[in-house]
């Protein structure tokens, strides 16, 4: 769910950035014309930022139709005590 979660939105946001990407590329386009493209990006990428929680809201409920499971909290680790600085090893002996 998490990572359709994150697709859903890197797909907003990204196909933006493709369609004005491909019109910078064209060969006709003038000076004016690119300078207002990416303006219109950024207001474009601002709403988006303004409406992620309802974007995020829109997702779940599309992951949840899909019954997609939802994103479980992941395991702690704790780092090898040989990779620790505090001098002492918290790792269990065998006596």
């Amino acid at each position: 769910m998490k990572t359709y979660i994150s697709l859903y939105v890197c797909a907003e946001v990204f196909s933006h950035c493709d369609t004005v990407a491909r019109l910078l590329q064209k060969a006709d386009i003038s000076p004016i014309g690119s300078l207002s493209a990416v303006l219109i990006l950024k207001s474009q990428l601002q709403n988006i930022r303004d409406k992620l929680p309802d974007l995020v809201n829109e997702a779940s409920a599309q992951a949840e139709e899909l019954m997609l499971e939802p994103p479980c909290e992941k395991r702690r680790t704790k780092t090898p005590a040989r990779l620790r600085d505090d001098g002492a090893s918290n790792a269990a002996t065998d006596e």
